[in-house]
């Protein structure tokens, strides 16, 4: 069992991540997840008037 704790302003500069994700542990960087994520991300985008009643 781990105990999380709160990441303080002073860690986070030093370099602590702010959601506790341990990511010396995993088998991709912070910046490689980062570097994936921004390439694959797709923003998708509302419907226009998706939230009308649709008549049968």
């Amino acid at each position: 069992l781990i105990r999380v704790t709160d990441t303080s302003a002073a860690q986070a500069r030093k370099g602590k991540d702010i959601q506790g994700i341990p990511w010396e542990r995993l088998n991709i960087t912070r910046e490689g997840y980062r570097r994936t994520r921004l390439e694959q991300y797709r923003n998708y985008e509302n419907v226009p008037a998706s939230g009308d009643v649709m008549e049968k």
